[in-house]
């Protein structure tokens, strides 16, 4: 069962190490439990940068992507990304609706999503 936000902040700190954690330990990145979380200003959807950030200069690549349903039944897509492909530097969360979430995900609500990027077969753009 999802977390009902709003949490207090140790309880969101609490449950976003342990989102982190189980996301790098999937990867085999690193995962300090001392980093610090900072918001992203995006309407209340649960978005977060890692700090301390390394390599800033280096432009962030997605590593993993999962959904899970919100208090009412709506999709939130988490996007996991790094910059340097040995820890995750931002966690992305897209409410299908773009409203603020109503929850924050345990482990056990994590799903793989069913999204078919707009990719040809072959890689080539097709006509």
């Amino acid at each position: 069962m999802t977390h009902v936000l709003p949490l207090s902040v140790s309880e969101l700190i609490e449950a976003r190490k342990v989102l982190v954690a189980y996301i790098c330990e999937l990867h085999g990145f690193d995962f300090d439990p001392a980093s610090k979380f900072v918001s992203f200003d995006d309407g209340e959807m649960g978005s977060f940068r890692l700090l301390p950030e390394t390599n800033v200069e280096l432009p962030e690549r997605i590593v993993d992507e999962f959904e899970y349903s919100d208090q009412d039944e709506m999709g939130i897509l988490i996007t996991a990304y790094t910059r340097n492909g040995r820890n995750i530097s931002s966690l992305d969360f897209w409410r299908f609706d773009f409203q603020p979430a109503r929850s924050f995900p345990e482990l056990a609500d994590l799903r793989k999503p069913n999204i078919k990027h707009l990719r040809p077969a072959s890689g080539r753009a097709s006509k």
